[in-house]
């Protein structure tokens, strides 16, 4: 059951909570007397969900992203497994290297790295953007 109103001439209702110094009710109001446990609707299907026509959203790949280059120091990441770029651009978590560029992206190697910024996926290591290496050589 919804309140609809308050009176503010200063006279109260039976069982109504006493307002505080602020004119506010300083205690909470009792649940109805029909047992219902919540007075708002529930959300329509509609509310916040995509629509069935709109598509997916997609993974980058080297048709979809932009292709740039990127230089800097490679550094092992903080956790297993992460290799991180560090240059004057940012800090990149490089992904997807083939086994070419991997020998190339060696800690503390000083290189550029032909990649662009994938979307959409969760890494681990959490180290900035995920950049998809397209290619990498030593600088």
């Amino acid at each position: 059951m919804l309140l609809t109103g308050c009176k503010s001439s200063g006279t109260q209702a039976a069982g109504s909570p006493s307002p505080s110094s602020s004119g506010s009710p300083s205690g909470s109001v009792a649940p109805s007397p029909s047992g219902s446990t919540s007075a708002a609707p529930s959300p329509t299907p509609s509310s916040g969900a995509p629509r069935p026509s709109q598509p997916a959203p997609t993974k980058s790949s080297p048709a979809t992203g932009t292709v740039r280059t990127y230089t800097g120091t490679v550094t092992q990441g903080v956790e297993p497994g992460c290799t991180i770029l560090r240059g004057s651009g940012g800090t990149y978590e490089l992904v997807g290297a083939d086994a070419t560029a991997r020998k190339v992206l060696q800690p503390q190697a000083s290189v550029e790295v032909r990649g662009y910024i994938e979307h959409g996926l969760m890494s681990h290591c959490m180290q900035g953007p995920m950049l998809k290496v397209v290619s990498a050589k030593a600088h």
